[in-house]
């Protein structure tokens, strides 16, 4: 499994499935599940609130605690292909509205498009790096006991 991290609330969106389509300016070989993590850097304290009062933000992340440092969700990158070629017509999810404001779509970038996720109860403490990277064996397995805890 690999890992990505995200700033928040980015990292946020993606775990509550506001946003499932991750842009990037590099592209990505990589299909699987990917370990999202929420990175502890990122905006400065007066950006990330500034951010969270502006909409679409304030009504996506209502009732929502960021999760600085850790990793929260479980996707899987099904697919990665330039932002020009992500068809905003296919609906939810697929470069809708609120999936355009989440992510910078301009040209040029490319699209990590997600699903399947599964959003940790228990989100797990991690040093997330940059770039895509392997997440460790008894991470894997503490995320593989929750989910398993998880399913009916």
């Amino acid at each position: 499994m690999k890992l990505l991290s995200l700033w928040e609330p980015w990292a946020t969106l993606m775990a509550i499935g506001a946003k499932k389509i991750e842009t990037r300016s590099w592209e990505t070989g990589y299909r699987g599940w990917l370990a999202i993590h929420a990175s502890k850097g990122g905006l400065s304290k007066r950006d990330l609130a500034e951010t969270l009062l502006e909409e679409p933000f304030t009504s996506a992340l209502t009732g929502q605690s960021l999760q600085h440092g850790n990793i929260v969700a479980v996707v899987r990158l099904v697919a990665c292909c330039p932002t020009e070629a992500i068809d905003r017509s296919r609906g939810p999810g697929f470069g809708n509205t609120l999936e355009c404001l989440f992510g910078d779509f301009s040209p040029g970038r490319c699209g990590w498009i997600t699903d399947s996720l599964f959003r940790l109860p228990e989100p797990i403490p991690f040093k997330g790096k940059q770039g895509l990277t392997e997440v460790p064996r008894e991470t894997v397995a503490e995320i593989q006991k929750q989910w398993r805890g998880a399913k009916p």
